[in-house]
C-alpha cells in the first residue's frame, strides 16, 4: 500500500483524452485532480501505460519520488524527455497492482525546456509562488524554506484554488527558491523563511525570494488536508 503525499488539491474540468496506440497523443497534457493526468487515471495498470505511451517508453526502475526522499522501486514512463516524465508507485493491494502515485516532470526544473504537463489553470514545474497567489485570488500557506518539508503548499487558506479540493486526486506542490545573485540582501531574506514552520506567501521575504514550484505530484489515494511531502514509508 502506497502511502502518498498529504496534498493540497485543486480540481478541473475533464476534457477527452486522445490516445494512439503507439504513444501519447501531442495535445493532452493536461492535469485534471480527482481524474487523470493525461491518459493516466488511478485504475491504470502497467499494461495501459505501454498502451497509452508505447513499450519502449515504460521502465521498471528506481524512481524519485520528492525532494530528500529516498528513491523506490516504480515505473517511469518518458524517461528520456525530462518535460515529459512521469515517475510512478504502484498499490498492489488489488489483484493487479494500478497507479496510486506519480512525480510530475521530477527533472524538469533542472532544464530549460520545462514539463509539459499542466493543470488546467497552468500550473506546472516552474510555477512561482506569485502565480499561484494570483490564481487563488489571495495568499496561500506554505512551509518555511530549508527543511525536508520546505517549500510544500499546506493550505490555499479559502481561496479559489482550495475551494477546488477533490476527495481524491490530489496534486502536492512543494517550492523552491529560484536563481539569483547570492548577495547579503537575498541572504537576509532567507534567513526570514529558513523554519520549519507555516508562513503566508505574503510575507515580505516570501515575495522578495518568489520561489517556483520545482516539484508536483499526483496521488490517487485519498487525500488529506496537510502534511508532509513523502509517498510511502
Amino acid at each position: 500500500m502506497v502511502r502518498p503525499f498529504s496534498f493540497v488539491c485543486f480540481a478541473a474540468a475533464f476534457t477527452a483524452v486522445g490516445v494512439t496506440g503507439n504513444g501519447q497523443s501531442t495535445s493532452d497534457w493536461l492535469i485534471v485532480p480527482g481524474k487523470r493526468i493525461g491518459p493516466v487515471t488511478g485504475g491504470a495498470t502497467r499494461a495501459d501505460l505501454v498502451r497509452f505511451f508505447g513499450a519502449k517508453r515504460v521502465d521498471d526502475d528506481y524512481v524519485s519520488t520528492g525532494r530528500d526522499t529516498e528513491p523506490e522501486v516504480g515505473t517511469i514512463v518518458n524517461g528520456d524527455d525530462p518535460g515529459a516524465e512521469l515517475h510512478i508507485l504502484w498499490n498492489e493491494d488489488k489483484p493487479e497492482p494500478h497507479v496510486a502515485f506519480v512525480a510530475i516532470c521530477p527533472g524538469a526544473a533542472d532544464v530549460s525546456a520545462g514539463c509539459r504537463w499542466h493543470t488546467a489553470e497552468g500550473i506546472t514545474i516552474g510555477t512561482t509562488l506569485k502565480a499561484l497567489e494570483k490564481l487563488n485570488a489571495g495568499p496561500f500557506k506554505l512551509m518555511g524554506m530549508g527543511s525536508d518539508r520546505g517549500g510544500v503548499v499546506v493550505s490555499f487558506s479559502g481561496g479559489r484554488l482550495e475551494r477546488l479540493r477533490p476527495l481524491r486526486g490530489c496534486i502536492g506542490l512543494q517550492l523552491e527558491e529560484g536563481a539569483g545573485e547570492p548577495t547579503p540582501e537575498r541572504a537576509a531574506w532567507l534567513d526570514q523563511i529558513e523554519a520549519d514552520r507555516e508562513f503566508l506567501s505574503s510575507h515580505p521575504a516570501m515575495q522578495r525570494i518568489n520561489p517556483n514550484v520545482q516539484w508536483m505530484t499526483f496521488s490517487f489515494e485519498p487525500c488529506e488536508e496537510t502534511g508532509p511531502p513523502h509517498p510511502s514509508q
